[in-house]
């Protein structure tokens, strides 16, 4: 309440006064929900309009870092990074003039391209275009005509809160105020302008900005499209009649192909005191396609070293002309010596860029320059922190939701979503569907069915979602088949495979039927925590299918029996906590899952029971030779859980899988406590490595442990892209059904 009568304060003279009537009728109406975001509004609309007038030329230092990253369960996996440091000279009506100073990128196979000759160290350098004062100050790094533009400018172009008609797609609120510290040492109060389009759609934008009251200045923003942006419905582009024909063509499993700016946090300082320019900015993309999950972060910062306003150059106003053009970029090769070259302009306009580059002759200088910042995960003083970039998301999830002009919704069926085509011993061959509907503000109904051949039964859910940026909430019910370890990735493509073709299913399966809860992060967040309540009716599932490729000729074949499951009516609570230390690909990481569950069953007849589960994993990678993509990575992992009450028999810890206890038959040992662990150490070249690994576990009922009773194993896997992909094949040491066996699985520690 404070803060909010301070900004009322601020502009409480400046709305009481009298306006003129052109003031108030310049924008629509119905565009502002109260008198402080219509003077704020104008204040900033009137100053960035006015700022191509005001600044001839600068010279900036920037500096960005790059990370692209595949999301799953355990971690996520570094795919590609990219830190470069360049200085721009920037003139108006000239082209921008750009000195690489430092350029390092790593991606699996770069090293192996190098060696061959078939890249440059100066390749894949994801640099922005620089800044242009006037023509973008919101979306800076982000400027070109055919992407960010004004309402109606192109039907795939953002469209930008304070351009030319952007009224008649947004509406604005006043908010609290804020107090912002600059590199100068100067402190700014700022009134928060809250923007949320009339309609949601990809390329409108729902945020903050944050705007002097006093001067109108634009100070931060915080922003994100106010829908994710489907690529076959959002950027079907009539004339590339090539890509969106493979768009369509694209495996369904890499379907729906979705593109969302998570947040973009942008920063402006006042230089020379008397002109905002860039300071900082931090933004993050997250991508699916089908069953993949990927994130792209960018961290961008920008130094003005020098700085001319049109009043000190006159002649700015008018352009340069080419002659002009080229007398700047010889001197300033004739400044550097023999050291640096111009890039010819075929070069520069493959990248799609305006600007001249200046590179050194010597390219092995770009990856050793002191200008160079450090990589992405590491904290650096010209950057924001990880806590400040948190608290803006906080802050996103406060602005309201765009409502929708029709009700989306996205049917899905086969390969168009995980687990929808699989094969197990109880349904056989089981095919799915899923349909999902907004029904207006956070809220989306989310259905999903399917049947299998072997069991002739259909399973389905239905469940009403509330998703903001901060949480997901979900409520429904269900009748589904279920698997007794639900990290173990029974449903998916390695166990489908495999009990297709070997006639080997690592799951032990009963089916389920009530009503659930379940709270988690946000979606394209990592599932740091799961909680779930609920109560339902569990029942046995007996085996169906009776073919896998390798038995095809043998009549008298069975897949083993699955789990005789007790018949129990059950309510309880469960929980699941994640956490994971270190991003650095070359160096030590390490992460801890806790699992948690209290519940009490009653079965068909007699009295109840209550019981209570628990678990914990401790994982660690260790590189310890090499570089992010070569060397060698060593693997540690520790597992152990109990149970103490009464609990079903579907309820028991089970081991021999390739997540728990490889080169044994599926559920080799079970009961009430576990434990377990796993030791690899993986050779990687450019990805793609070998490992030798040795698993050790035992199970059993709590008390009946002897060290004779514990089973090991030893075996060789193949590992891609540092475990996403692996391929096993393990050979029990003691105890029963210990021979080979080969496992295809995603997800590993290696």
């Amino acid at each position: 309440m404070t803060q909010r009568f301070l900004a009322v304060s601020l502009l409480a003279a400046a709305i009481t006064a009298p306006q003129p009537t052109l003031a108030q009728s310049r924008f629509v109406p119905g565009a502002f929900e109260d008198p402080v975001a219509r003077q704020l509004y104008g204040d900033a609309y009137d100053r960035w309009h006015a700022l191509d007038t005001t600044v001839a030329s600068y010279t900036a230092l920037i500096r960005q870092r790059v990370a692209g990253a595949l999301r799953t369960p355990l971690r996520d996996r570094v795919l590609y990074s990219n830190e470069h440091a360049v200085r721009t000279w920037w003139r108006r009506g000239a082209r921008p003039v750009t000195m690489v100073l430092g350029n390092r990128t790593r991606h699996p196979g770069r090293d192996f391209a190098l060696g061959r000759g078939e890249a440059d160290l100066l390749d894949a350098m994801p640099y922005a275009e620089p800044f242009s004062p006037g023509d973008d100050h919101l979306l800076f790094g982000w400027n070109r005509e055919d992407e960010v533009g004004p309402p109606g400018a192109d039907g795939r172009a953002l469209v930008h809160p304070l351009s030319h008609g952007a009224d008649q797609s947004y509406r604005f609120r006043s908010g609290d105020t804020i107090t912002v510290s600059f590199p100068d040492g100067r402190v700014v109060r700022a009134v928060a302008l809250q923007f949320v389009p009339y309609r949601a759609d990809a390329f409108l934008l729902t945020g903050t900005l944050w705007i002097d009251p006093v001067s109108g200045v634009l100070i931060r923003a915080v922003y994100r499209p106010s829908v994710a942006m489907d690529f076959v419905r959002d950027v079907d582009d009539p004339g590339a009649r090539e890509a969106n024909l493979a768009m369509r063509l694209m495996p369904g499993v890499f379907k729906p192909v979705n593109l969302r700016l998570n947040s973009v946090f942008v920063d402006y300082a006042l230089w020379e005191f008397e002109h905002w320019l860039p300071y900082r900015a931090r933004f993050e993309v997250m991508a699916t396609a089908g069953v993949l999950r990927g994130r792209l972060t960018v961290d961008v910062s920008y130094e003005i070293e020098s700085f001319t306003s049109v009043s000190e150059d006159p002649a700015a106003a008018a352009g340069h002309d080419e002659a002009a053009d080229n007398a700047f970029v010889a001197g300033l090769l004739a400044r550097q010596g023999d050291a640096y070259e111009l890039l010819d302009s075929t070069r520069s306009v493959a990248r799609g860029k305006e600007t001249r580059f200046i590179v050194p002759k010597d390219r092995r200088l770009l990856e050793m320059s002191p200008e160079l910042p450090p990589p992405i995960w590491e904290d650096a003083p010209e950057f924001a922190t990880l806590q400040e970039v948190a608290d803006l998301a906080g802050t996103l999830a406060q602005v309201p939701v765009a409502s929708y002009s029709r009700t989306p919704w996205a049917f899905r069926y086969g390969w168009g979503s995980p687990e929808m085509i699989r094969y197990n011993r109880v349904e056989g061959l089981a095919a799915g569907l899923e349909f999902d509907a907004v029904l207006g503000g956070p809220h989306t109904l989310l259905t999903s069915a399917s049947f299998g051949l072997a069991d002739g039964k259909v399973k389905a859910r239905v469940g009403l979602q509330r998703s903001t940026e901060l949480r997901r909430l979900t409520v429904g019910g269900f009748h589904e088949l279920r698997s007794t370890d639900t990290e173990g990735g029974h449903f998916g493509f390695g166990n489908s495979i495999t009990a297709l073709v070997t006639g080997r299913d690592e799951g032990e399966y009963y089916r389920a039927t009530g009503l659930d809860m379940t709270w988690r992060p946000p979606e394209g967040e990592r599932e740091s925590f799961t909680f779930r309540a609920y109560a339902e009716r569990q029942e046995m599932a007996e085996t169906r299918a009776g073919f896998a490729f390798f038995h095809a000729f043998d009549d008298e074949w069975g897949f083993a029996p699955n789990l005789v499951a007790d018949e129990v009516d059950e309510a309880g609570a469960e929980v699941t906590v994640r956490s994971w230390w270190g991003g650095a690909p070359k160096r030590t990481q390490a992460g801890v899952e806790w699992y948690g569950q209290v519940a009490r069953n009653r079965p068909g007849e007699g009295e109840g029971a209550s019981f209570v589960r628990g678990s914990a994993v401790a994982r660690v990678r260790i590189p310890f030779a090499g570089d992010e993509w070569t060397g060698w990575r060593l693997g540690l992992e520790a597992a152990g859980g109990t149970t103490w009450g009464d609990a079903p028999a579907q309820r028991a810890w089970f081991l021999g899988s390739a997540s728990t206890l490889r080169g044994y038959e599926p559920s080799v040992m079970g009961g009430s406590t576990f434990m377990r662990g796993r030791v690899e150490l993986a050779r990687v070249f450019e990805g793609v490595g070998a490992s030798v690994f040795y698993d050790v576990g035992w199970a059993g009922e709590r008390g009946d442990f002897e060290g004779a009773d514990l089973l090991s194993a030893a075996g060789l896997g193949l590992t891609v892209l540092d475990g996403l992909v692996r391929a096993d094949i393990a050979n029990g040491l003691r105890g029963p059904e210990k021979r080979f066996r080969f496992y295809l699985y995603a997800d590993a520690i290696l």
